[in-house]
């Protein structure tokens, strides 16, 4: 799939990535290595790629899920979530919230990693463009968390996967893509969120409050929570 220069493009891409320090820039990753090569060949493979990005990352799980010894695991959990790296270039470059940060000016990643048999990997990821900033068509956080999430590949064809996903995330269009490929879901939503159970218009505070009957108390981790039985 990559030819012998790509194949050493790629090599020097993961091993500047990990060994340089500061900024995760072409010439950082470049100068990481002695002696230096022509930077434009770095330039070249990210920004004018000859190969397949899709492609490449199959084979990637592939090799993470059949040196972990996954193909037998009975239960994985999806997690979709977001990823702000802080740029001051670039393409789709917008203010984004993060929660430990505030208010940053860079990319905005929704992400996906498994976590199954006690490993954790990513999966997959797509770089959010905010309308106006990109010449592509726009889509929304939840549109690109539907693709990942439509195009999941559980590690064996036994898993019950659940997926996992934040306040942002709870809307009917994640939900039934979620359900549409047989999967369950968690999520953690405020007492003051609105669902609709039927036609009824319900808080979460009050279907919790209807469900009551069917929940019990338990001990997870040394704190009391509610669970369903």
């Amino acid at each position: 799939m990559l030819s012998k220069p790509q194949q050493d493009n790629l090599a020097r891409m993961v091993i500047g990535l990990i060994s340089s320090e500061g900024g995760k820039t072409i010439k950082g990753i470049s100068d990481t290595f002695i002696p230096h090569k022509d930077q434009s060949n770095l330039n070249r493979f990210v920004t004018d790629a000859k190969w397949d990005y899709r492609e490449l990352n199959r084979r990637r799980i592939k090799l993470v899920e059949d040196e972990l010894e996954l193909a037998n695991s009975d239960r994985c959990v999806l997690i979709i979530d977001n990823t702000v790296v802080e740029r001051y270039g670039g393409e789709g470059l917008g203010y984004h919230h993060d929660s430990k940060h505030g208010l940053v000016k860079g990319h905005c990643y929704v992400t996906e990693i498994c976590s199954c048999s006690g490993v954790s990997y990513p999966v997959d990821f797509r770089l959010y463009m905010p309308e106006g900033t990109s010449d592509k068509p726009f889509m929304s956080k939840v549109d690109l968390a539907c693709e990942l999430i439509d195009e999941f590949d559980a590690p064996s064809k036994k898993d019950v996967v659940v997926v996992q996903f934040d306040e942002w995330y709870f809307c009917g269009e994640v939900v039934k893509h979620v359900e549409d490929r047989g999967f369950r879901w968690i999520n953690e939503a405020k007492g003051n969120r609105v669902l609709f159970y039927g036609e009824e218009r319900l808080k979460v505070s009050e279907l919790t409050n209807r469900m009551r009957l069917f929940f019990r108390d338990v001990e997870v981790m040394g704190s009391s929570t509610s669970a369903w039985t």
